[in-house]
């Protein structure tokens, strides 16, 4: 689950630091529900992307 993340990430944003606005953005996209339901492993994601932000570039 992780790896498919960070891939796709990795595709979106070319950059090897990502920048705190696209990990918020996830963040936010994690957070949302998918329709009527969370998607699977949504707090997974969320805490990994939590933890990426002090590492992000401004």
């Amino acid at each position: 689950m992780i790896e498919g993340l960070i891939a796709r990430l990795s595709k979106k944003y070319s950059d090897k630091t990502w920048s705190r606005a696209a990990l918020e953005r996830e963040i936010a996209r994690w957070s949302s529900r998918d329709g009527h339901e969370f998607r699977p492993f949504c707090q997974v994601a969320v805490e990994f992307l939590r933890k990426q932000l002090p590492k992000a570039r401004s």
